[in-house]
């Protein structure tokens, strides 16, 4: 037994630290059912009857429906929002309202009409590069995130404060915790939130190998979804340098 749950947690984290930087290509519109719809297939499923020896509660499906939930978008970014940030002269850093897992791109807006340069997707960068790069023109061109906030370069002087900057990021799901909170994925992801409450429902009682199958499921379907679905997007930074 100890053997398969350490294969388990080896699954779990391999899938975790494989996300790279993506692109979602799938719909933002969320599944529209709340958790009770899919805590009763859950358990019809199981074929759970009054005369079955349950001990499964809706707390207990609420939990693992939430961290199912969370772990799918950790995965495969699939809630996107955006954020405009006003920016201020000898500012560089800013904090971000929205609770996000990352940060996918962020682009500049002086708020010109008709200006060709108006808009301008800022590059990101290691934090430690920037000595090496020679300021060309004053508007932003480079981010980087560092302790829950967001750093550009160079920093605005008078001419740049009160223009705006948009931030694109992955956010973290609102939750579920009751059986009335509605299901934040889109409808696609409910067979994945199904199998991983079954895989939990049953190693609550010891039934490892059988939950075991339903987990790899969750993750091979999320795996599969990640190949076939996400855009991975390959950028190349071309850095100025400062003249010797």
């Amino acid at each position: 037994m100890r053997k398969i749950q350490t294969f388990l947690i080896i699954i779990i984290f391999a899938c975790l630290i494989t996300s790279n930087t993506v692109v979602y290509g799938g719909t933002q519109t969320p599944s529209g059912i709340t958790a009770l719809t899919l805590i009763e297939r859950v358990r019809r499923d199981l074929s759970e009857t009054d005369a079955n020896k349950s001990g499964w509660t809706n707390a207990d499906f609420i939990q693992w429906s939430d961290e199912a939930i969370r772990i799918i978008n950790s995965i495969t970014k699939g809630l996107e929002t955006s954020e405009g940030v006003r920016l201020d002269a000898g500012v560089s850093s800013y904090a971000l309202s929205t609770s996000h897992y990352d940060i996918n791109h962020v682009i500049y807006d002086s708020g010109v009409s008709g200006d060709p340069q108006r808009f301008n997707v800022l590059q990101r960068v290691e934090p430690s590069i920037m000595a090496a790069v020679e300021i060309q023109e004053p508007r932003p061109k480079y981010w980087w995130e560092w302790g829950g906030r967001i750093y550009i370069w160079p920093t605005p002087d008078v001419d740049i404060s009160g223009t705006r900057m948009d931030v694109f990021m992955v956010s973290k799901p609102v939750g579920v915790t009751t059986t009335a909170s509605s299901i934040e994925t889109p409808f696609y992801f409910d067979p994945f939130i199904v199998f991983y409450m079954r895989a939990k429902a049953l190693m609550k009682y010891d039934r490892i190998e059988e939950g075991g199958v339903y987990l790899k499921l969750f993750f091979d379907m999320i795996e599969r979804f990640r190949q076939d679905v996400i855009r991975r997007e390959q950028w190349t930074v071309t850095m100025p340098q400062k003249e010797e």
